[in-house]
């Protein structure tokens, strides 16, 4: 099967409404379900004549939920505290995965290793670990203004899907470090920093050749 607009590229989704096949270019989502271009046209021009009709919400889902649940920022700032659950009080659950992986990831890593590469990754976790916080406590605001945060969960979800990929090279690259610290910790603390130089030039490389 392929898509309907697009002979010959393969099938990610079938739209929510008439059901045609979509593939990736012509899967335009909407509160997170796939739609094609004419059934979104035609809720336009619904919504133009009949500007009442309750799918209105739907879609428009770009913006606003039509929720009237508010989000206490007190709370939503000490839920925060644990890595994560900022982000589950708001209902994103794939963005509190990620938080929670990369503040306790990178500490994790910390204690693997010793001096200036330790201080790196203890660094760059308190940063992540802050930004959640204030990440958080943004967007219960934006909730409270009727934003549609399921939106963002998607396109994170979707922005994850597509670059998994890049999580390999990181698991890679972490691995490839913890395993020259534990056979010859000296070298690594010596060298780490080019290393990384290599590492990060070699991953451009791969991109502009994908390009």
């Amino acid at each position: 099967m392929t898509c309907a607009y697009h002979p010959g590229q393969p099938v990610s989704a079938s739209c929510q409404s008439c059901r045609r096949s979509l593939c990736r270019a012509c899967d335009h989502r909407i509160r997170g379900l796939p739609y094609c271009q004419d059934c979104i046209v035609a809720g336009i021009e619904l919504l133009r004549k009949q500007p009442t009709n309750p799918t209105f919400t739907t879609l428009q889902g770009n913006h606003r939920t039509g929720s009237t649940s508010r989000r206490s920022l007190l709370v939503a700032l000490l839920f925060s505290l644990f890595p994560g659950l900022g982000a589950v009080y708001n209902g994103q659950n794939v963005k509190a995965f990620i938080h929670f992986i990369l503040i306790a990831g990178l500490w994790t890593l910390a204690d693997q290793f010793t001096a200036s590469l330790e201080a790196l990754l203890v660094a760059a976790g308190a940063l992540v670990y802050l930004f959640s916080i204030l990440n958080a406590c943004r967007t219960a605001q934006r909730a409270n203004r009727g934003i549609d945060l399921q939106l963002e969960d998607e396109r994170i979800r979707a922005w994850l899907s597509n670059n998994i990929i890049y999580a390999g090279y990181g698991l890679i690259i972490i691995g490839s470090l913890t395993t020259i610290n534990a056979l010859a910790p000296s070298l690594l603390n010596r060298f780490w920093p080019i290393i990384l130089v290599l590492t990060g030039t070699a991953l451009l490389k791969v991109r502009w050749k994908r390009r």
